[in-house]
């Protein structure tokens, strides 16, 4: 079985979201023909880093700027992962470009695995492997959808986690894969740094099963029915504005 791993150049988890990314490339250096990386590292991911200490949120600030700089391609550590293990790597500005779709078919991938990028998939990535794309969305489907998720959760003391599910056309629909509670209700986590370690290291050990399961049946497994309830809503959320950043402080979260 042929994977792709697609990861954000820059990230705002801690040590730029290399645990789940480099365990991947080492426990399965055989299967995994590319590692692609959308291009991130540019003036407005720069000017978003820098709002979040104006925000008050310090240390999510001082991380995303630390990872900004790390990730330049002569220091990055999973580029210099892949080179080691020699998984080739892949750049782009849009994973849905026909140019480096061609790309990526000629690798005949048969499973692509996104995680930790907020690009959207379009019909002609999703369709292109033989297995279909899925996706680490941080929160808990079906139940919460859009950004930040987790970190709403962990602010009105809801359990916290993950979901990996398959990719369709809309956003953070298909088949759920696996579902991971990070953080439960009674012990909500309110340091976010803390959190995403802890979700990194899971989100690592989760994919891990995933992809077990895959190279052990020939098919992804589907958990959809047990997380369905009757009558139950999916509730949306959006990334915090400057306001909703500085209540979830006042009340105790630490950013």
């Amino acid at each position: 079985m042929n994977l792709a791993l697609v990861t954000s150049q820059v990230t705002y988890v801690p040590e730029n979201y290399e645990v789940p990314v480099m365990g991947m490339m080492e426990t399965f250096t055989n299967q995994i023909k590319a590692l692609i990386l959308i291009e991130n590292q540019n003036l407005y991911t720069l000017s978003k880093a820098l709002f979040l200490p104006m925000a008050g949120a310090k240390e999510m600030g001082q991380c995303f700027i630390k990872n900004f700089f790390a990730s330049t391609p002569a220091w990055d550590p999973k580029r210099k992962k892949a080179k080691e293990v020699g998984i080739p790597v892949l750049s782009t500005t849009n994973i849905n470009d026909p140019i480096f779709l061609e790309r990526l078919r000629n690798l005949k991938i048969d499973l692509v695995i996104n995680m930790r990028t907020r690009s959207i998939f379009r019909q002609p990535l999703l369709e292109l492997p033989r297995l279909g794309c899925i996706n680490i969305h941080h929160g808990l489907l079906p139940d919460y959808r859009g950004t930040l998720c987790d970190l709403r959760a962990l602010h009105e003391n809801r359990e916290a986690g993950f979901s990996i599910h398959q990719m369709i056309a809309k956003v953070d629909q298909g088949k759920i894969i696996k579902r991971v509670v990070v953080s439960p209700a009674s012990l909500a986590e309110k340091n976010y740094q803390n959190y995403l370690r802890k979700s990194a290291s899971l989100e690592k050990q989760a994919l891990t099963e995933t992809i077990n399961h895959v190279l052990n049946n020939g098919i992804l497994p589907d958990s959809t029915s047990q997380y369905l309830q009757q009558n139950s809503k999916s509730h949306y959320s959006k990334t915090p504005s400057l306001s909703e950043i500085r209540l979830m402080i006042k009340d105790g979260m630490i950013l």
